[in-house]
């Protein structure tokens, strides 16, 4: 399974700081969801998971992608 996971990254997640990278993430109109399975280089395992919700419009997938981007940077040790 981590090798189906691994396949799409998603977003741009450093290398230098993960060993593994999973990412499974879907999306309709007004919603939006990325999870993610991640491996720190010292051998820690973190998972995160984030979903946007709008019923009114359609998501803003670029800011929607800047936000996890900045929590994983934040997750990393």
């Amino acid at each position: 399974m981590r090798g189906i996971l691994s396949i799409n990254p998603g977003i741009e997640v450093s290398k230098k700081v993960w060993s593994y990278v999973g990412y499974k993430g879907g999306s309709e109109t007004g919603v939006i969801n990325m999870t993610y399975l991640l491996r720190h280089k010292n051998g820690d395992w973190y998972g995160l998971s984030v979903s946007w919700n709008r019923s009114d419009a359609a998501v803003d997938n670029i800011s929607f992608a800047g936000i996890v981007e900045r929590a994983i940077q934040l997750i990393a040790p």
